[in-house]
């Protein structure tokens, strides 16, 4: 675009011709404007539409993270387009690859020196276990994700794997360190699980650690329950008896008996002969 005030040339694609146009249209006796002014204009357009290109550049490599064209993507950081870039929602190439799991362009991305915990709010780690990409996920932890970081929802990411359902993102994050007592503040993972009647995932749990006997804050009623309680409370039958047999103490329940917990119709929720353990 013509940089001289008044000027309503909207430019060219080539720079000779919008050189060539100014100093046809501006340079000369009927017009003050000097030989270098005409410079000066010229310089000034050049560098708006190299900052114009830069910008579509950039573009065009978000667009290409997300579609997992390793080619296009190489392409475009070889003619300088930034990896730092975000869109008008503050979204990064590094979003796009992990949410849709194309670990090819998130390898690129870390080649390329972006830190795999620059997303503060909603890390990469989070996202791509959400979405299920546990190959994402494992290279992003091979790469130093912070395994503990919290979202903006205050959730870690073992509280993301387990919103999902995946046992394997769990094993994964274990494996990596993970701490499967870090809650959200209210309550802790074995504790959503006993409330949501999720017997696999607790029995999964427990085999990866977690303590039947550990004392913590459940969100409904805002009173300190034993994992036994919670599951009595909410009348979790299975998971009852599976606690019980992974050694919860007994006498944490309290139902209307030391030996029963009575639903309101007066049945049983837990089997009065099983052996309870002293």
């Amino acid at each position: 675009m013509c940089r001289f005030p008044g000027c309503k040339f909207k430019g060219t694609p080539r720079k000779d011709y919008l050189l060539k146009h100014m100093r046809s249209s501006h340079e000369g006796a009927h017009n003050p404007l000097s030989t270098n002014s005409i410079r000066l204009y010229y310089q000034e357009a050049s560098k708006e539409e190299e900052v114009s290109q830069a910008e579509e550049r950039n573009l065009m490599l978000l667009e290409a993270a997300g579609q997992g064209d390793e080619q296009r993507f190489k392409e475009l950081i070889s003619m300088g387009a930034s990896v730092f870039t975000k869109d008008s929602r503050g979204t990064t190439a590094g979003d796009l690859a992990a949410t849709r799991g194309h670990l090819n362009i998130l390898r690129l991305i870390v080649e390329s020196g972006m830190d795999v915990n620059s997303n503060r709010t909603d890390p990469w780690l989070h996202q791509a276990l959400r979405s299920g990409h546990l190959r994402c996920a494992e290279f992003l932890l091979k790469s130093g994700a912070d395994i503990e970081a919290k979202s903006e929802e205050n959730q870690t990411a073992f509280e993301a794997a387990t919103i999902r359902g995946s046992e394997d993102a769990m094993l994964l994050l274990k494996q990596f360190g993970a701490d499967i007592h870090a809650g959200n503040g209210l309550q802790p993972v074995l504790h959503e699980a006993i409330l949501n009647g999720n017997e696999s995932f607790v029995a999964l749990l427990l085999q990866l650690g977690a303590k039947v006997e550990t004392w913590h804050e459940l969100w409904r009623g805002g009173k300190e329950k034993l994992p036994l309680q919670a599951a009595e409370k909410n009348r979790r039958l299975a998971i009852t008896k599976l606690l019980l047999d992974r050694g919860a103490w007994r006498g944490s329940l309290s139902g209307y008996s030391e030996y029963r917990c009575a639903d309101s119709s007066g049945g049983f929720l837990v089997d009065p002969t099983l052996p309870w353990r002293l």
